[in-house]
């Protein structure tokens, strides 16, 4: 009998032993799960700090800003879940010690050991790291080439939204031009104005384009655009670049005098004086309908690209060297000129901005620890 019942306690004992290793295996596949499934979820938001961090480093480039950028997320408003990105950017050259090739950063000269990359690729290293609580938990290294671009292409020296007319004794020349603004033989250029609606000439105004000099009233048909694609709402869309890449640049005050550079006007601007200026004029607000008008450059050249919503006349005399769009005819007819201006097409004065438009070309992601 005694037998029996150490027999049955025994049992019973292997049995609770038994399932207590069950229950033990249990958690433990579970947490290791549990801890995975964590660990992944901080190497993913690793991959997106990177990522940001490789935007960043686009909008910088496009601005003209070579330099290496480190930047901080937070993950939790208490700042305990933290992400940080530490970005360089260099452009491939043989080291002249080892003979491999290494990115060197054109500011600062620091370097950074390279390998599948041909001499002269641009290259952008982003190392995003995710702490908690102050301990690192991921970090993941992006890599990525990119390459520019022109900033803009236009299809005309003036494209408008909507309808269009000119007015007075003003010329608008398609046909390409150098950074002096001497007609360039045997390139074509392109539209002397390319409208969105209709486009009429009026007075004693001229267009060319197309590899043909400007004429007046009627004009020839080959050297406008009529119905032409419709227009994108924003100059950032314009430029190809994302909503908010500018705002650094805008200012509800026009410049006092010439300038160069960028100027991002939110407000209306009339008896514009851009006189020896040079660079990117935007006149532009959220209603899209900030307006430029009786612009003029009587004593001296506009070198550049003008971004507006809406145009009433180009004044006075002057030559306006590169190109015009305008974004928002709001319901009226675009009044480009009124006076003797010129305004001529340089694909040599546009490729010279200060705005460069970069797109990645190939990525690799060496997902680190």
């Amino acid at each position: 009998m005694h037998k029996e019942k150490g027999a049955v306690l025994i049992a019973f004992m292997l049995l609770a032993v038994v399932l207590i290793i069950g229950v033990a295996s249990f958690y433990a596949f579970a947490f290791a799960d549990f801890r995975a499934s964590l660990r992944n979820e901080w190497m993913t938001q690793a991959m997106y700090v990177a990522e940001a961090g490789i935007d960043q480093k686009l909008v910088q480039l496009a601005a003209g800003n070579n330099s290496n950028v480190t930047g901080n997320l937070n993950f939790d408003v208490g700042g305990n879940h933290q992400g940080s990105y530490s970005v360089f950017y260099g452009v491939v050259a043989t080291d002249p010690d080892t003979g491999g090739n290494v990115a060197v950063n054109p500011v600062d000269n620091s370097e950074e050991a390279v390998s599948g990359y041909a001499v002269g690729d641009e290259v952008i290293i982003s190392t995003g790291t995710v702490t908690l609580n102050g301990t690192q938990v991921a970090q993941r290294e992006l890599r990525a080439t990119v390459q520019s671009s022109p900033l803009i292409a236009p299809r005309g020296a003036v494209v408008a939204k909507g309808n269009a007319q000119t007015y007075g004794s003003i010329t608008i020349d398609g046909r390409n031009h150098d950074i002096n603004g001497n007609l360039i033989v045997g390139d074509p250029g392109v539209f002397g104005v390319s409208a969105t609606g209709t486009f009429s000439l009026q007075g004693a105004s001229e267009v060319g384009g197309n590899g043909i000099a400007p004429t007046g009233n009627p004009g020839n048909p080959a050297t406008y655009e009529v119905n032409a694609p419709d227009l994108p709402s924003t100059p950032e869309e314009i430029l190809g670049l994302s909503q908010g890449a500018l705002d650094q640049y805008k200012t509800s005050t026009p410049p006092s005098g010439a300038f160069s550079g960028i100027v991002y006007l939110t407000t209306n601007w009339d008896a514009a004086d851009l006189s020896g200026s040079s660079g990117i004029l935007i006149v532009h607000n959220d209603a899209g309908d900030a307006t430029l008008s009786n612009i003029h450059a009587n004593t001296g050249i506009f070198k550049g690209l003008i971004i507006m919503d809406r145009l009433d006349k180009i004044n006075g005399n002057g030559t306006f060297l590169g190109a015009v769009y305008t974004l928002n005819a709001g319901g009226d007819l675009t009044k480009i000129g009124n006076g003797n201006a010129d305004i001529k097409y340089s694909s040599a004065v546009l490729a010279g901005l200060p705005l460069v438009n970069y797109r990645v070309t190939s990525w690799e992601d060496t997902r680190n620890g």
